[in-house]
């Protein structure tokens, strides 16, 4: 009896040291509030182990810490294609192994100061930034300095400390892209004028003003034509772009053109809409290239603008030359294969014929 009681101990014992074993690895937040760690392995894969891995088989374990203001529709498919191409990256290297982990600040200044003092301490190579205000998030660009990584910020934060800034978006082409529209939709309807509705994104993120901005230079240029009624601020929520269409369909039932920020929103808009039955009376625009393409072609928006989201993935290279000293792009980098889409190239654009739906700025 003695010796089987022994026996038991032994066991729970066993177990107690195999629960406790993981107690040390690096766990980022996911949108619903849950951790997870997410690296260029297995799911769950622990940081650590990756970088014994890399070191038992001579290769470079590079750490990329992604310290995001908020896990949205737009920024799941970046991370996604980022994922995708750590793993390519890694099967076509010999010579080093990329780590990816995601930390998700769920628009909370505090909660990203939070994610990245604990990123810092995994003594990331690199960090990628998305702020969740131009202002609050400062002090972090201090923490991801004092570790000695590089600092890649796909916000411009206008900071001194950032290595290279990443513009995912060519918001200079993306408003030319929208102004051009807009001037040949009013030639093709000289009896139309404008009423126009701005949904804007995050006030405290500057740079994407200029996706509303963008009709009010239009409404200088041409005053007789193009009148502001009203704006808001969506804060890149499609409930919140929803509620403030259906404030302004009964306070200002004269707005027939709307133009959102980006695709999100737009879609709350088109929501509100088409349940209030007058989209056909309402001309909706958006950018990103995310849900707009589907509603376009099923007659739900009128015009998006945009960049391939996957072409984001262009990122992970900026950081693995960043680590490796062999970045030679200079402190910007923009992707700049701006594609325009409305009714007349919807289903060249659904069938993958980008070229047919490509703008640029001519020089």
């Amino acid at each position: 009896m003695k010796k089987l009681t022994a026996l038991l101990l032994v066991g729970v014992m066993a177990l107690s040291l195999v629960g406790c074993g993981d107690s040390s690895t690096p766990k980022t937040t996911d949108s619903t509030g849950d951790t997870k760690t997410e690296t260029g392995g297995d799911a769950g894969e622990a940081t650590p182990a990756k970088e014994e891995s890399g070191e038992a088989s001579g290769k470079q374990t590079i750490n990329i810490a992604w310290c995001d203001d908020t896990l949205d529709a737009t920024r799941s498919l970046m991370l996604e294609a980022c994922k995708k191409r750590v793993e390519e990256i890694n099967a076509e290297r010999d010579d080093i192994e990329v780590v990816l982990n995601y930390y998700d600040a769920q628009a909370s200044v505090d909660q990203q100061i939070s994610n990245v003092e604990t990123a810092a301490l995994t003594k990331p190579d690199v960090f990628v930034f998305s702020c969740v205000d131009s202002e609050g998030s400062l002090p972090c660009l201090q923490t991801m300095k004092d570790t000695g990584a590089s600092i890649i910020d796909i916000r411009d934060m206008g900071s001194d400390l950032v290595d290279v800034v990443f513009y995912g978006s060519d918001e200079e082409t993306y408003k030319a892209a929208v102004q051009d529209w807009i001037r040949n939709y009013l030639d093709e309807n000289p009896d139309v004028n404008l009423k126009c509705g701005l949904i804007y994104g995050k006030a405290s993120q500057t740079l994407q003003l200029i996706r509303c901005d963008l009709m009010k230079e239009l409404a200088e240029e041409m005053p007789e034509r193009i009148e502001i009624v009203a704006e808001g601020y969506g804060d890149w929520d499609t409930q919140k772009a929803m509620g403030i269409m259906e404030d302004w369909i009964q306070a200002y039932p004269e707005i027939n053109f709307v133009c959102a920020a980006n695709d999100i929103m737009a879609l709350g808009a088109s929501n509100a809409l088409v349940s209030a039955g007058i989209k056909d009376k309402v001309v909706l625009t958006g950018i990103d290239l995310d849900s707009g393409p589907e509603l376009i072609k099923a007659g739900k928006q009128d015009l998006d603008v945009g960049a391939s989201i996957t072409d984001n993935d262009q990122i992970m290279d900026i950081a693995v030359k960043l680590a490796t000293d062999t970045w030679d792009g200079g402190n910007t980098y923009t992707l700049d294969a701006v594609m325009r889409v409305d009714a007349s190239n919807i289903d060249a654009y659904l069938a993958g014929d980008y070229a047919a739906c490509s703008f640029a700025i001519e020089k």
